[in-house]
């Protein structure tokens, strides 16, 4: 009872700011939708590090190499653990430079393998010899943190041949190997000693895990003259992985974050950001589209809607990508699986003053700018607050303002509920 007396004074006082005399001047109805539109904007970034720290603790690469960083990513809400800089330099620090088994020492140990058990296993030709040790010499020197040669970027080995005789194999090896060398070689190791930055032995690191990736590509998909054989391939470290792109944007966020804490004016942050954030992780919790994943439930809600939409209008050839932020009453059923089936009629849709926010413009909004009229079917998935769907909406028609046009519209969204009906 409680909740549905606060969700009918929200939009009765949503509802009145149009019709008051005193805020229905033209300067007082644009603060009200601008403030809405603000507003929505916000919600729409609070969803964005849902689905960033969704993403964080399901990382397979994070739990196998950066495992304190993890631990605190899944400590609580990350928009409240993102305020406290010097807690990630702590972990960031133990995964990089103080436990056993590092991150630069996990990315050599992969590379010494793959060069030992594959490029130069038992059996191969003495053509392989030299440079197998000279690759080994690499990684030797890199473990010791030993710079070698000047720093050139070297050409990715050309795999326009594959390997299916003995001798064309132990060519592409060799070629193989060699490349190996130079990229191992170019990395600066000495980096990631105890007084350098997060950012500058990370991103060194990276560069082996790359070159990992593209030798053990080259040995499994030509090499071995296999057709790149899948179930060789290292099951993690893979260029075309999107897990092993995802790990890498983490680790280098997470080593800028930590390297904020040795910035110069590291200690003039606002104390104000950083409460800001604070109060908005223990509020009423934005990211709320998982009750309308509950299986096997009904909801009605007062939901709100922001993304992209594809827009053509009915009654003629025009076609046009729009900003789309739909309000209003939503049924929901969810589906057996865990995804959510929607049906959505929208009074008003706060695109066109976001587009003007995006835009930098400060043109007055009208409330006839955000009486949108619409009705959309959405599918919503079930581990992330997103939702696909199609519609029709009545909008200003561009060539004559003064009346009105049907449109249809395919939309992909961010999914926000904003208050439980039922």
């Amino acid at each position: 009872m409680k909740r549905s007396r606060q969700v009918t004074f929200v939009l009765l006082l949503f509802a009145t700011s149009f019709v008051s005399p005193r805020i229905s001047h033209a300067a007082e109805e644009d603060a009200v939708i601008k403030g809405f539109t603000d507003f929505l904007l916000d919600r729409a970034n609070d969803n964005y590090i849902y689905i960033f720290q969704r993403k964080l603790e399901s990382n397979a690469l994070m739990k196998e190499y950066l495992p304190a960083t993890l631990q605190v990513a899944r400590a609580g809400d990350l928009r409240s653990l993102l305020t406290d800089t010097k807690l990630w330099k702590r972990a960031l620090n133990d995964d990089l430079k103080e436990r056993k088994e590092t991150l630069l020492n996990s990315a050599l140990d992969k590379l010494e393998k793959l060069i030992n058990e594959k490029l130069c296993s038992k059996g191969r030709a003495s053509d392989l010899e030299v440079p197998c040790k000279e690759a080994l010499e690499a990684v030797k020197n890199a473990r010791a943190k030993k710079p070698v040669g000047d720093l050139k970027l070297s050409e990715r080995v050309s795999l326009d041949v594959v390997a299916f005789t003995e001798s064309a194999q132990i060519e592409l090896a060799k070629s193989v190997l060699e490349g190996l060398k130079k990229e191992i070689e170019q990395v600066r190791t000495a980096y990631c000693e105890k007084d350098q930055p997060h950012t500058a032995c990370v991103v060194q690191i990276i560069a082996l895990f790359d070159a990992f990736a593209r030798a053990d590509y080259a040995f499994n998909c030509f090499v071995g003259g296999n057709w790149c054989w899948n179930r060789q391939r290292d099951p993690m470290i893979r260029e075309e992985d999107d897990d092993f792109e995802d790990f890498r944007r983490f680790v280098l966020f997470f080593a800028q974050l930590a390297d904020v804490v040795d910035a110069k004016d590291s200690d003039k942050v606002k104390d104000s950001e950083k409460v800001k954030v604070l109060l908005k992780s223990v509020t009423v919790p934005p990211v709320s589209f998982g009750v309308k994943r509950e299986p096997h439930r009904t909801r009605v809600l007062i939901t709100s809607y922001l993304g992209g939409a594809w827009s053509t209008a009915i009654h003629r050839n025009e076609q046009a990508f729009i900003f789309a932020a739909p309000v209003g009453v939503e049924i929901s059923q969810s589906r057996y699986s865990g995804n959510s089936l929607s049906l959505l009629l929208s009074p008003v849709d706060f695109g066109y003053p976001l587009t003007l926010k995006l835009n930098g413009s400060d043109v007055r909004v009208r409330a006839s700018d955000i009486f949108v009229p619409s009705a959309y079917a959405l599918w919503g998935w079930k581990n992330y607050p997103l939702a696909a769907g199609f519609g029709y909406a009545r909008v200003k028609s561009i060539e004559d303002p003064s009346r009105r046009e049907g449109r249809f519209l395919v939309l992909v969204a961010f999914d926000m509920p904003l208050f439980k009906v039922h």
